[in-house]
């Protein structure tokens, strides 16, 4: 696939192209790049316009200057598509690239969402809650009274991500994480496809299940034997199924 950078409002954005007929825009998910699916995208390419993106912040895309929203990442995507004359593509996307497509198919520009272990839904519940505010709490106390303890809080807490994720992109993840994007699966129309492991720990299966009463008309697909990267795990199965639904 060629690479390609394009100029957006929100930084450089490289992406990588292929192939002739109806698009097909791939959005990876927090941490990766569109290289976690070339292989896929390589198995479409035939009859298919293959479209691949670096998301801002992540491969050969620039850092952006500022904590972009989900909503700003949306329209990173939709700059990129409409500048390319792209409407209403097949969207493919995994975990954080899935908080994306929700975006873009609320507001009608995709034909077809395929989500694979997709980001988009808070967590919920009393346990949940209670470590909230217990690490704010804390937060703020050693802040002020034991700067030792509130460095060693801020290493210690959160997800893996977040303990990786440094200065801009930290303050993106969080904006992530905290957007609900179940207003957006309510206003979408166009088909849905919900590809999920069964033993994914990171966007849990019940969230698949959550997922597809949000979504009306949406299809569940589970994959037994896979955990947050089915595209991966289950390869083959997971191409056979994608091109039945395309």
């Amino acid at each position: 696939m060629e690479k390609h950078v394009f100029a957006s409002a929100f930084g450089d954005i490289t992406y990588y192209r292929a192939g002739t007929g109806k698009s097909v825009v791939f959005l990876h998910g927090w941490g990766q790049d569109f290289s976690s699916f070339e292989s896929v995208a390589a198995e479409l390419i035939a009859d298919r316009h293959v479209v691949g993106i670096d998301l801002p912040g992540f491969g050969g895309s620039a850092l952006p200057e500022t904590a972009l929203s989900v909503p700003e990442y949306a329209a990173a995507v939709k700059e990129l598509l409409d500048a390319l004359g792209i409407e209403k593509p097949i969207i493919v996307a995994h975990s954080f690239g899935g908080r994306i497509a929700l975006r873009l198919g609320a507001d009608g520009g995709a034909e077809k969402l395929i989500l694979i272990s997709s980001a988009g839904l808070k967590k919920r519940g009393f346990s949940h809650r209670y470590r909230v505010v217990k690490y704010k709490i804390l937060k703020r106390i050693y802040k002020l009274f034991s700067p030792k303890k509130y460095e060693r809080l801020l290493l210690s807490s959160g997800s893996a991500d977040y303990r990786r994720a440094g200065g801009v992109m930290r303050d993106i993840l969080v904006k992530a994480v905290n957007y609900d994007a179940r207003k957006d699966m309510r206003r979408i129309s166009c088909p849905v496809y919900l590809f999920w492991g069964l033993l994914d720990t990171e966007t849990p299966y019940r969230d698949g299940l959550r997922m597809r009463k949000l979504i009306r008309g949406s299809v569940l697909m589970p994959f037994y034997n896979s955990g947050h990267f089915c595209f991966q795990q289950e390869e083959r199965r997971f191409i056979r199924i994608l091109k039945s639904c395309l």
